[in-house]
């Protein structure tokens, strides 16, 4: 990281600074001294509109740095709060869960999607590779955030903005098909993952209740409404017992659209 007279500097707090529109730490043992800088890097990128991306140096730090993603860092609630920060962003979660991902954090961080990292599915319906599948889950719910989306998710849209917490859906998506490939029921190992994941942050019991409802449950619309003969009442009373309210299904509306 040396400094270069012709290179625009911007500093960014303590740790980190722009040069030429790219992030990059202000010093070469900042991840030493502060492991939850790795992850405060995204929210700063997803905060900065102005910022392009981070330094080629700086994509080797991360890299060499994962070592420092263990326990601790995993239980540490700054760490915890830098992610869900990321998360409420308005602007940049799709775009640095993606970039996390490429850099290995995001599989550091949470050791259940590294099984999923580059795992193909055999079947009719997926092309991708279950983790890109779940980043573009993220991006899909994104898109009902944005106006220019309207025409194409009108409903969606509208449903949306009568979302209080999208983190929370967010967290759902993350984590809707985590289990693949470890046989059994998917949905419900991917449920006791996020309920694991979910007790070290910062969220309402109640929040939590519905990320985890959300997962074991995130097929459940999509097999009712192609599955089910949906002029017979009983079957819709039986779907309408299972979400319980409008709270409910309004979230697993959006994840099912986006899925």
């Amino acid at each position: 990281f040396l400094n270069r007279e012709e290179d625009e500097l911007r500093d960014l707090g303590e740790d980190f600074r722009a040069r030429n529109g790219f992030l990059e730490p202000r010093r070469n043992d900042v991840f030493v001294q502060r492991p939850e800088a790795l992850m405060e890097l995204f929210v700063l990128l997803a905060r900065d509109e102005a910022l392009r991306g981070v330094t080629a140096a700086t994509i080797r730090s991360i890299r060499d740095h994962l070592y420092l993603v263990n326990a601790e860092f995993r239980s540490n609630p700054q760490v915890n709060e830098y992610f869900l920060e990321l998360l409420r962003q308005p602007e940049g979660i799709y775009t640095q869960l993606r970039r996390m991902n490429r850099y290995g954090l995001l599989a550091a961080y949470i050791p259940a999607f590294g099984n999923i990292v580059g795992r193909m599915q055999y079947d009719l319906f997926h092309v991708y590779t279950v983790d890109q599948h779940t980043q573009f889950v993220v991006r899909n719910l994104r898109r009902f955030a944005y106006g220019k989306y309207r025409e194409r998710f009108p409903h969606s849209r509208k449903v949306f903005k009568r979302i209080a917490k999208p983190e929370l859906l967010y967290l759902a998506a993350i984590f809707h098909d985590i289990a693949k490939g470890r046989g059994g029921q998917h949905a419900e190992l991917g449920a006791v993952d996020a309920e694991v994941f979910c007790e070290g942050l910062d969220i309402e019991p109640a929040e939590r209740k519905m990320v985890v409802w959300l997962v074991r449950n995130h097929l459940l619309m999509s097999q009712t409404s192609q599955r089910k003969d949906l002029s017979d009442p009983l079957n819709i009373q039986e779907f309408a017992e299972e979400v319980g309210n409008t709270r409910y299904l309004d979230h697993l509306y959006l994840l099912t659209v986006a899925d």
